[in-house]
């Protein structure tokens, strides 16, 4: 009877094992499902997440080449405004130029209209001396004939 229950027992022994076993391999398939499961819900996310990456690099990349562009265009304001103030400084400067040649000109214009008037002025003083004195001379001589007859 012994060995009956010994039969017993080691046939429910091996009954329980064959189940443990069954619900372990059972567990372990489950768990294999659900790491399945899981590895390819990380694979989703992390492909999302790669495409959400992606799309913020290229969303930096167009802001970055906005920026540069924006800068290229206002540099390139700058200079053309810089040129066009240049431009405006020598066409102002030419302008003064030319007014300082003709105020030059002018003045040179007048100092020898002064100096030909001064010249003509000499010579007509010139020549209202030798009329004066020549007259004074004539009327010396007049007088003198005019007293000799007297």
């Amino acid at each position: 009877e012994m060995e009956q229950q010994a039969k017993d027992h080691a046939d429910k022994l091996s009954e329980v094992g064959a189940a443990h076993a069954k619900a372990l391999s059972e567990a372990n398939e489950e768990s294999l499902r659900q790491g399945q499961a899981h590895e390819a819900k990380l694979i989703e996310v992390e492909a999302a997440h790669a495409q959400e990456m992606g799309q913020l690099a290229k969303a930096y990349a167009d802001k970055l080449s906005e920026v540069e562009a924006a800068r290229a265009q206002s540099l390139a304001d700058s200079e053309a405004t810089e040129d066009y103030r240049r431009a405006e400084m020598a066409g102002m400067e030419a302008v003064h130029s030319r007014s300082l040649a003709d105020a030059v000109a002018k003045e040179e214009d007048y100092r020898a209209k002064l100096a030909e008037l001064e010249e003509r002025l000499k010579t007509t003083v010139a020549h209202l001396e030798t009329a004066h004195e020549q007259s004074r001379t004539e009327a010396e001589a007049n007088g003198d004939i005019y007293c000799s007859k007297i």
